[in-house]
């Protein structure tokens, strides 16, 4: 066995950007193959590991979820099979990892961005301690900051102690760091010594998509026009801590919600409408964007708001200079009408939309974790009628429709 140090020229490092978490699904099929050895995956949440463990056993591998809820013995058993080389792959949050010492684990993906460096760092590390060739893969969307602020706040909410509020910072502050790790556009590789403390490290690898690729952005990543960038700012620190980004999205766009309507005062606002031309759904990208680059941070919560940074203010007073991209819009998706609805039946996704805010509150994730607005219009669309009309909805598996299905059912038949 082979591991000294923090600069492993063995592993090779890469993280990709994906719109969404079918997308991630995607990435991983492509990607997934431990050769002759194993691989780990690991997810943010429970259910994640169900649905994509479910997912991949599809694809033709042996593979197991492993969580703190399954019991002694259920867990036991995947630790047992995955040494063994029974399970090609295990599919983990990170309940999982203290003790593991497989020298052939050919692959680590991480299937949402780490709340640290450290973590993503100690569980990547799991691969290739026999100092042969592995793959360290993180997928990541800007979503993943939010699911990570939510579990940062709900530990330190719980916590009740004076000490609760430094701590949270400070688990931010990680936050940001693994965020900055997942768009470095310079070598991975250095950036984890430097990090770490470990002198003398190469300033480029052959190990590394960036040092590989020579240039980290995307194929048609378009940079957003400061006049544009300015105006988001503006609109963040308008409403500061008083709307949510949906609202946000919607005065920037010029929409024609129902908020907008009974707000019309907003109409007014010298960025109302700024982005013509634009969709919600890719302004919400850009304020997620926002939030990446740490210009803007969002409040926890059942409705979360929108504040502006000490950094985005300094951006926007000009002493401070910040650069923000966004992949090209897609180009073979139908043009939605001014306001960007959603397609499908409007009031069968909106009884969706409460169902789903219910269930998230009772669960105590996000909303989106429940399902995405995308699954919740396709459903609104094809209103399937059985457990199997059920799977082929985008978003749906195994693992969610043994949570959900039965619920959506009854919902559905009633609309």
């Amino acid at each position: 066995m082979s591991v000294t140090g923090f600069n492993r020229p063995n592993l090779t490092l890469a993280a990709q950007r994906c719109r969404a978490d079918a997308d991630k699904l995607e990435a991983l099929r492509r990607t997934l193959n431990p050769g002759a050895g194993r691989a780990l995956v690991y997810c943010a949440t429970v259910a994640t590991t169900e649905e994509v463990a479910d997912r991949i056993r599809s694809w033709g591998l042996a593979a197991a979820a492993y969580h703190a809820r399954l019991g002694d013995e259920a867990r036991r058993r995947v630790q047992d099979d995955f040494a063994a080389g029974r399970l090609r792959v295990v599919v983990a949050t990170v309940a999982f990892g203290m003790g593991v010492d497989i020298p052939d684990i050919r692959q680590v993906v991480h299937f949402h961005l780490p709340a640290s460096l450290e973590a993503y760092y100690q569980e990547a590390g799991r691969a290739g301690r026999d100092g042969q060739p592995a793959l360290c893969l993180l997928l990541w969307r800007p979503a993943d900051r939010e699911l990570q602020q939510f579990l940062i706040d709900k530990t330190f909410e719980e916590s009740g102690t004076g000490e609760a509020a430094a701590r949270r910072e400070h688990a931010l502050a990680k936050l940001q760091t693994a965020l900055a790790y997942a768009r470095l556009g310079g070598c991975r590789h250095a950036r984890i010594a430097d990090y770490f403390g470990e002198e003398g490290a190469p300033r480029s690898c052959q190990a590394c998509d960036n040092c590989r690729a020579g240039d980290r952005r995307e194929a048609g990543e378009q940079a957003v026009a400061v006049p544009q960038l300015r105006a988001a700012l503006n609109a963040v620190k308008r409403f500061s801590g008083r709307i949510g980004a949906a609202n946000v999205a919607a005065v920037l766009a010029g929409s024609d919600t129902k908020w907008v309507r009974e707000k019309a005062w907003v109409r007014e606002l010298p960025f109302f409408g700024a982005l013509p031309g634009w969709s919600q759904e890719r302004v919400r990208d850009l304020i997620s964007e926002l939030l990446v680059e740490g210009l803007a941070a969002q409040s926890s919560g059942d409705y979360p708001t929108l504040v502006l940074t000490r950094r985005g203010n300094e951006v926007l007073a000009g002493s401070e200079e910040a650069q923000v991209s966004l992949p090209p819009p897609p180009s073979n998706l139908p043009q939605r009408g001014r306001g960007n609805a959603l397609p499908g039946d409007p009031q069968v996704f909106e009884k969706l939309r409460r169902w789903r805010a219910d269930k998230a509150r009772a669960l105590a994730v996000p909303a989106y974790v429940v399902f995405s607005d995308r699954t919740l219009a396709e459903l609104s669309t094809r209103k399937p009628a059985s457990r199997a009309a059920l799977l082929t909805v985008p978003g749906i598996g195994q693992a969610k429709l043994g949570a959900y299905g039965d619920e959506l059912l009854i919902l559905l038949s009633a609309l």
